[in-house]
């Protein structure tokens, strides 16, 4: 089967699916309208899709610029592309920019694959997105999304038909991240031995919320000296967050480990006690299926994304977004209680096998594909 897969991404969740292609005998063509094929970074360069054996790449960065011109030479040229490649599949997202381009293309069978952020936010953050978020979910032929929440979204605010939308959180590789994936020496490495740490891993950027979780700590500190954050990362707030901890004394509670290969965030997830995710938005977080898939009990604001993979006191504690005592509050009751910990960490690993299996999930596009092609029932 030919699917032809048009991106403007192309990080960690693009080269994971698109090796997961590969390896199941697609057929697969890459086109990309961008300046580099990679973004500067040691991440970008571990996840270069040029590595990808087998995969062919169609790369136009002269077209890269977003302006009028070069988006109606996009279409002209996209259209060409699949002229010559005859797809099975025109595979498609983020919404408002390859999602747009592929509905445009007028190609048939379509299938748009949003992101999260760009169904949650920007499909409706103004005039004009709202305008081509609603082309661009209208004209495809099915959905595929990573949650129920963005599922929600399509089929009430833009009246996607329900049944044409499939939930596949497909990102946690639960062969890698296991509870046993260890670095014994790592601990101790970090100066972190007789500690209780609490592990924060989204990339510095505002809709995650690091902020509120750097205001929860001094209470934390407080209450639990034995504790210390772990702050995995990089990105565009680091002096600020870094500033605000210095403020708030916690030079002394906070390790900040900078940039971690993912090969090598589940040493880190292994070495720590609580997971914490204070996000404003967010679809699917793949850092707490990695960390549940790990038998972390969580904290987690109370966005929908979050609270369809944690329950209140089930396997995690839930707390308010954008509030620094109701997050300290609920890091503090887990550290308190080391057999809700134990217990919370059964579940979580065992719901992440039974929902999360980034090779059963994939299963679920093939699926898709069939239909799509009028093959359902007869293999890949």
């Amino acid at each position: 089967m030919k699917i032809l897969y048009l991106s403007e991404m192309l990080g960690p969740h693009d080269y994971r699916f698109l090796t997961m292609l590969i390896s199941r005998r697609y057929d697969v063509t890459l086109v990309a309208y961008r300046k580099d094929m990679a973004d500067a970074g040691l991440e970008a360069a571990l996840y270069d899709v040029r590595n990808i054996r087998d995969l062919k790449i169609i790369h136009n960065p002269q077209l890269a610029e977003n302006t009028p011109v070069n988006f109606l030479k996009r279409m002209k040229d996209l259209r060409a592309i699949i002229d010559r490649a005859k797809p099975d599949v025109l595979h498609a997202g983020w919404i408002q920019t390859s999602g747009f381009l592929a509905a445009l293309s007028g190609f048939h069978p379509y299938l748009l694959m949003p992101w999260g952020s760009d169904i949650i936010f920007y499909s409706k953050n103004c005039l004009r997105n709202r305008i081509v978020s609603r082309y661009a979910i209208g004209k495809a032929d099915m959905i595929t999304t990573d949650c129920e929440y963005e599922k929600r979204i399509l089929a009430d605010d833009f009246g996607y038909p329900a049944e044409r939308i499939s939930v596949m959180p497909w990102d946690v590789d639960i062969r890698f991240f296991r509870k046993d994936n260890k670095d014994p020496e790592l601990k101790r490495k970090l100066g972190l031995e007789g500690k209780k740490i609490l592990l924060m891993m989204r990339i510095f950027r505002p809709e995650y919320g690091i902020e509120d979780f750097i205001r929860s700590l001094p209470k934390v500190k407080a209450a639990h000296p034995e504790a210390k954050a772990l702050i995995l990362g990089y990105g565009p707030l680091e002096k600020t967050l870094k500033g605000l901890a210095s403020g708030l004394g916690l030079d002394d509670f906070i390790h900040w480990t900078g940039y971690v290969p993912q090969s090598d965030v589940v040493k880190y997830i292994n070495i720590s006690d609580i997971y914490v995710s204070t996000s404003l938005r967010d679809g699917s977080s793949s850092s707490l299926l990695e960390a549940m898939a790990c038998a972390l009990p969580a904290v987690v604001s109370d966005i929908p994304g979050n609270m369809e993979w944690v329950e209140d006191g089930e396997n995690g504690f839930v707390v308010k977004r954008a509030d620094p005592d109701s997050i300290a509050s609920g890091i503090n009751r887990m550290l308190a209680d080391e057999a809700a910990r134990l217990v919370m960490s059964a579940k979580n690993s065992e719901k992440i096998g039974q929902k999360a299996d980034f090779a059963r999930n994939f299963s679920k596009l093939e699926d898709m594909y069939r239909t799509l092609t009028g093959q359902a029932g007869k293999g890949a």
